[in-house]
C-alpha cells in the first residue's frame, strides 16, 4: 500500500504578528501529532509583501505561500505599471476560473507560473483550514481584502476540498459591513467552525445566522506553544530580585474622535505604572512586543520606547526595550522568567502564560476577556482604554503579593488551556471522519526502520500513516 503525507493548506495567517505566528506554529505541531509526522502544512501568508522572504528566513520551519493577488506581482505597484496592476486586480477572478477548469479536467491558460503554483497548493490539499486568530472582523478584514478571503474559500469549495475555520474570534463587525453575509455560505458548509470564545459563538449564531451543528466553542491554539531558550541573548541578564515583563502596542481606537490622544493617554498611564513598580525597589522591566525587529512593518517597540522615555531619568536604565525580532517560542521563554507580565496584546499574555508567568491582561477587544474567562482568570483582566493607573497597579501588586500561590493558580489555568486547545485538532479529525474524508482502517502499519507504528488512514482513496 502506497503511503503519502496528509496535505493541509492554511489561509489568512498574518505571520508578521508574532501572536499569529505562535498560532501557526502550534497548529502545525498539532497537525503533525494528529495526522502523522510527515504531514505537509503550507500557509498562505498575509502581510507586507516586501518582507515575504524575510519571514521565510525568520520562520524556516514554516512553508509560506503568497496571497492570490501577490502571487505574481508584489504590492506596491507603481501607477504607471498598468499590466502589473491588471494582473493583481484580476488574480482572484482568474484563479477561480482556473479552479473551475481544473475540476472539469481542463487547464486554464491565463495564469502566470507563480499563480499556478498557488493553485496547485489548493489542488493538492486534503484539507483547507482558515487560520486561528482574529482575521475575520471589520477591523482585520478591510474592504480590499474581503473579496480575496472569500475567493480562497470559493476555490476550496469548487475543488471539493473540506474547509474548516480553526479556533478563531469571528467579529465584531460594523453594522454596515457586508462580510458576515459573504461568510455565511462558507460557514454553513464548513466541516467545522471553531470559535475560540463566547463572543465569537454569539456572532456566528446571531449576527451571521449560521445554523450548522458543526460550530464549537474552543480556545486559542497558541496555548499549545512550546517555549524554547533563545539562541542568543535578547535581554540583559537578571540582576535584581524582581523582573516584570511589559508587552504594549499601538491600538487603532476605532470610533474614537481623537485616537492619537487615546493612545498617548494609554502610554502615559503605563509609564506611571512602570515608574511606581520600579520605585518599589530591586526591580527591572523588560519590554517585548509581538511586532518588532523587522523593517517595513508596523513596529510596536516604538510604543515601548515612548513609555521608557517618560520614566524619570534615574529609572530608565532599569527598563530595557528589546528591539530585535523575537521568535514566539523564545518570547514565551523570556517572559516565563519574569515574576509578572503586563500585556495589552492578547498573545503577549498567552505566550507569557505558556512560559509560566502570571499576567495582567489589558483587553482592547472582547477576545482577551473571553480567553481569560475560560481559564478562570477573568479577574486578571482590565480594559486597555479605561483602566486607571491605580487599578493596574492594584492588580499587579495583588498578583505579586504571594508568588508561589499566584504561580500555582496560573499554572493550573495554563494546563486547563492546553487541555481545551488539544480539542481543536480532535474536533477537526472527527469532522473529517463524519464527512468521509478520514476512515480509520483497522490495519496496523509497522515502520521498523524508524521505530514507528500507527494506523493507516484513508482519504478519498489515498492512504496516510497516522501515528497514535
Amino acid at each position: 500500500m502506497k503511503l503519502k503525507p496528509f496535505r493541509i493548506l492554511i489561509t489568512d495567517n498574518v505571520v508578521v504578528n508574532a501572536g499569529d505566528a505562535a498560532i501557526l506554529l502550534a497548529m502545525q505541531a498539532s497537525f503533525n501529532a494528529t495526522f502523522g509526522p510527515h504531514t505537509q502544512v503550507e500557509c498562505i501568508y498575509w502581510g507586507p509583501p516586501p518582507v515575504y522572504d524575510t519571514y521565510r528566513r525568520l520562520y524556516p520551519e514554516l512553508q509560506l505561500l503568497p496571497t492570490i493577488s501577490n502571487a505574481a506581482v508584489n504590492y506596491p505597484v507603481p501607477a504607471w505599471n498598468l499590466p502589473a496592476r491588471f494582473i493583481r486586480k484580476s488574480a482572484c477572478w482568474r484563479l477561480l476560473q482556473a479552479a473551475r477548469a481544473s475540476r472539469e479536467g481542463r487547464r486554464y491558460p491565463f495564469l502566470l507560473p507563480a499563480e499556478r503554483r498557488l493553485l496547485s497548493a489548493f489542488e493538492k490539499a486534503d484539507l483547507v483550514v482558515v487560520t486561528g486568530g482574529a482575521s475575520l472582523s471589520t477591523c482585520w478584514t478591510l474592504p480590499h481584502a474581503r473579496a480575496e478571503r472569500i475567493c480562497q474559500y470559493e476555490i476550496a469549495r469548487v475543488l471539493g476540498k473540506p474547509l474548516a475555520f480553526y479556533a478563531m474570534s469571528i467579529g465584531p463587525f460594523a453594522a454596515e459591513d457586508p462580510l458576515p453575509d459573504m461568510l455565511r455560505p462558507y460557514l454553513e458548509e464548513a466541516i467545522a467552525v471553531l470559535c475560540r470564545d463566547d463572543a465569537a459563538m454569539q456572532v456566528v449564531r446571531q449576527r451571521i445566522q449560521v445554523t450548522t451543528p458543526n460550530v464549537h466553542r474552543t480556545i486559542d491554539e497558541a496555548l499549545l506553544l512550546e517555549p524554547r531558550v533563545p539562541s542568543r541573548a535578547l535581554v540583559p541578564p537578571r540582576k535584581r530580585a524582581r523582573r516584570i515583563g511589559v508587552c504594549v502596542h499601538q491600538w487603532h481606537w476605532l470610533g474614537d474622535a481623537d485616537p492619537d490622544a487615546r493612545q498617548r493617554d494609554f502610554e502615559a498611564r503605563m509609564a506611571r505604572v512602570c515608574q511606581a513598580l520600579l520605585e518599589e525597589g530591586d526591580t527591572d522591566l523588560i519590554f517585548i512586543t509581538t511586532h518588532q525587529g523587522v523593517e517595513g512593518i508596523h513596529r510596536d517597540d516604538a510604543v515601548s520606547a515612548r513609555i521608557q522615555a517618560q520614566l524619570p531619568e534615574h529609572l530608565r536604565s532599569q527598563a530595557h526595550v528589546t528591539q530585535d525580532f523575537v521568535h514566539p517560542q523564545e518570547f514565551a521563554h523570556i517572559m516565563g522568567e519574569c515574576d509578572l507580565v503586563i500585556s495589552s496584546r492578547l498573545h503577549g499574555a498567552i505566550m507569557s502564560l505558556v512560559g509560566g508567568t502570571p499576567v495582567v491582561a489589558l483587553a482592547y477587544e472582547p477576545k482577551t476577556r473571553g480567553l481569560m474567562r475560560q481559564l478562570d482568570l477573568e479577574d486578571c483582566v482590565l480594559e486597555m482604554g479605561a483602566a486607571s493607573t491605580e487599578e493596574i497597579l492594584a492588580l499587579a501588586r495583588n498578583l505579586l503579593k504571594d508568588p508561589p500561590a499566584t504561580r500555582h493558580r496560573f499554572a493550573t489555568a495554563a494546563q486547563k488551556g492546553r487541555t481545551l486547545a488539544q480539542r481543536n485538532c480532535q474536533i477537526l479529525k472527527e469532522a473529517l471522519a463524519r464527512r468521509g474524508g478520514l476512515q480509520c482502517v483497522v490495519l496496523q502499519c509497522q515502520r521498523t526502520a524508524k521505530g514507528l507504528s500507527g494506523s493507516v488512514v484513508t482519504s478519498a482513496g489515498t492512504s496516510f500513516l497516522s501515528l497514535p
